[in-house]
C-alpha cells in the first residue's frame, strides 16, 4: 500500500505528459496525412511506433482507476477522462488518415 502511494506522483506526471504528448501528436496528423502519399512506409513506422506509448498511456489509465478506488485521490482520477478522449481522438484521426 505504501509503495502505491508512493507511485502516486509518478503516474499522475505520467498521465499530465502523456497528454501533453497526445495533444501534440494530434496536431500533427494533419501533415502526417498529407505526407503519407509520398512516404507511407515512414509514416506508418512513426504511427507504430508512437502506438506503444499510447498502450502505456492505456494501462497507466486503467491502474490509477483502480487506485483511485483504495485512495481516492481526485486529481489523478480527473486526469484519465481527459487522456482517455484524447486517445480516442488519436485512434480516429490517424485511421482516417491511414484510409485516405
Amino acid at each position: 500500500k505504501d509503495a502505491e502511494r508512493n507511485d502516486m506522483p509518478v503516474l499522475s506526471t505520467m498521465l499530465k505528459f502523456g497528454n501533453r504528448m497526445v495533444t501534440s501528436f494530434l496536431k500533427i496528423t494533419g501533415v502526417l496525412g498529407k505526407y503519407m502519399r509520398h512516404h507511407q512506409e515512414a509514416v506508418n513506422e512513426t504511427v507504430s511506433k508512437f502506438q506503444a506509448s499510447t498502450r502505456t498511456l492505456q494501462i497507466i489509465c486503467a491502474h490509477v482507476k483502480e487506485l483511485s478506488k483504495e485512495h481516492k485521490d481526485p486529481r489523478m482520477v480527473n486526469l484519465v477522462p481527459k487522456v482517455k478522449k484524447n486517445l480516442e481522438l488519436l485512434l480516429f484521426k490517424v485511421k482516417g488518415m491511414l484510409h485516405e
